[in-house]
């Protein structure tokens, strides 16, 4: 995935998302997660909903479709709310298929917004799932 030349990243591992950031904001993780059965992306937004709303106070500004790289489809989700007390956006990528899920996700200040929202475009239409 591209990131900007100035950001550093931390590949994660089967416990933590790989990071990406400048040690600010905004700031993306990417997860995996394989499951027994098949990835419900509906379960899945209708749980993390939930979860932005309790965890962040945040409002669901937008749920739409996506596709993205080798075939994985699923929703972006934006919200609006509060990181440890700074308005924040939320952008929170749900993508599936088969067994495999992943989660792309940008929390960057309110203030950068639309700047944030077109960067973290740039970095999910370079993503590869591996």
């Amino acid at each position: 995935m591209q990131y900007p030349p100035d950001w550093v990243v931390t590949p994660g591992s089967a416990r933590l998302s790989d990071q990406y950031d400048a040690y600010g904001y905004p700031y993306v993780y990417v997860d995996r997660d394989t499951v027994s059965g098949t990835v419900s992306v509906s379960l899945t937004v209708t749980h993390d909903i939930a979860y932005y709303k309790s965890h962040y106070h945040a409002k669901l500004i937008s749920n739409k479709s996506i596709k993205l790289a080798g075939g994985y489809s699923g929703r972006i989700l934006v919200f609006q709310g509060t990181d440890e007390g700074v308005k924040a956006t939320f952008q929170h990528i749900i993508v599936g298929k088969g067994r495999v899920g992943y989660f792309l996700d940008m929390v960057g200040d309110f203030a950068t917004t639309a700047a944030d929202k077109a960067l973290f475009k740039r970095m999910y239409l370079t993503w590869r799932p591996r």
